[in-house]
């Protein structure tokens, strides 16, 4: 007797998506159908947070925001990166004071800023602290490119929104232009190795 077995839409709906997951890896269609944790990536004062995907045929890593200096840690200078602002011109991050923040965008005063990543143990910024944030406002949806904390006049925390209106960044050099989201190698091109990457699952 021959027995003729019926699937359910659900269950060839979740036959599909396994194959499609098998078949693309780690491609944009992969990593929506894939596990994923938070990845910090850590050197120093600067720290970039983004998303670990456990795809198949590997685990790939990719980073969307750039904290440097914490509310525990200030950071002794800027990287030497160039972050494009609101107008698409191109400015050094290292050489930059509070009195030039308006070369990135329209500059608000604000009483704090974005919270560091969960993978350090300090996450209340400074009530004497100053903060500032430049949001570029023709950017669509999240609008906020870049955050920085400042007391006693001087820089001490910068935050570069990745994930925001801060679409592209180059290195020190002005040879290479990365754009967002940043791959792992693409990280260790900019900042060197990292001193640790901290993988957690964040709700």
């Amino acid at each position: 007797m021959m027995h003729i077995y019926r699937l359910s839409s659900w269950t060839v709906f979740c036959m599909l998506g396994l194959l499609a997951v098998v078949v693309s890896g780690c491609s944009t269609w992969g990593k929506n159908w894939t596990f994923k944790d938070t990845s910090d990536w850590h050197k120093g004062d600067i720290w970039l947070v983004g998303t670990n995907y456990k795809c198949l045929d590997g685990p790939y890593r990719e980073y969307v925001r750039i904290y440097v200096g914490t509310p525990c840690v200030r950071a002794k200078q800027l990287p030497p990166i160039y972050v494009e602002q609101c107008e698409g011109r191109k400015v050094l991050l290292s050489l930059l004071s509070v009195d030039d923040l308006e070369e990135l965008g329209p500059v608000e005063k604000v009483s704090s800023i974005s919270s560091p990543p969960l993978s350090i143990e300090c996450h209340r910024w400074p009530h004497n602290y100053e903060y500032y944030e430049i949001r570029c406002p023709d950017a669509d949806l999240f609008n906020l490119a870049f955050s920085f904390a400042v007391t006693d006049g001087n820089i001490v925390a910068a935050i570069v929104f990745g994930d925001g209106a801060c679409t592209a960044i180059w290195n020190r050099d002005l040879t290479k232009r990365y754009e967002f989201p940043l791959t792992y190698d693409e990280v260790v091109e900019l900042f060197g190795e990292p001193d640790e990457v901290i993988e957690y699952f964040a709700k």
